[in-house]
């Protein structure tokens, strides 16, 4: 799809993107809107083995089952890829304006960020509950934001509307996201708690 787009001289006004979608977003955002970067793009995506994100370690994920880690897995094999890969060090400075969404982790708010930190950015918008730790963001703890919006397009309107530059009919917007849901309204410690079923379970905020 996006390589059609680019083909086309279709590319987006702006990025707005969660959980994994960070991690695409990102990649497309530090680089120029062509086919070449998209073709780069699939390239990566072909070449990524499991091992590469989320890397065998039985001693961190024995005590992260114990309670004594906050996550089964540590996110260092993410961060590399995101370094090898992500040619922006700072939000702000994407090729596409980006926009990351992560939710906070002891109540569940949407938090959109648009500066700062690219990589500690993405990898707070894709901490997966229990599988990879949430990420210190000044001070909040944030974890993967598709717990509580799969899709956020509601922050790509509210951008376009704030800025005012025209209407929201002519903006062309990514929005991308993730394929699940869940939400908490406490902070558990370690990863065991995320698995177990509770009522809020089946609630969402979109």
């Amino acid at each position: 799809m996006l390589r059609a787009l680019y083909e086309r001289g279709i590319v987006p006004d702006l990025l707005v993107a969660t959980s994994v979608g960070a991690v695409n977003a990102a990649f497309l955002a530090s680089r120029l809107p062509n086919v070449a970067t998209a073709d780069e793009f699939a390239g990566v995506w072909c070449g990524i083995r499991r091992s590469d994100v989320f890397p065998a370690n039985p001693i961190a994920g024995f005590l992260g089952f114990l309670g004594h880690r906050n996550s089964l897995v540590p996110n260092s094999g993410l961060r590399s890829l995101l370094e090898r890969h992500v040619q922006i060090r700072r939000l702000e400075k994407a090729v596409i304006p980006l926009h990351v969404i992560a939710a906070e982790v002891l109540s569940g708010p949407e938090r959109r960020l648009s500066y700062g930190d690219a990589i500690a950015a993405i990898l707070a918008s894709a901490a997966i509950p229990a599988v990879l730790p949430p990420v210190c963001w000044g001070d909040e703890e944030l974890i993967d934001g598709g717990i509580t919006n799969t899709t956020p397009i509601s922050h790509a309107l509210e951008w376009t509307r704030s800025i005012r530059l025209r209407s929201v009919a002519e903006w062309r917007l990514l929005v991308t996201g993730c394929c699940y849901c869940r939400r908490k309204t406490f902070a558990p410690q370690g990863p065991c708690p995320w698995g177990v079923p509770d009522p809020t379970s089946w609630v969402t905020v979109r």
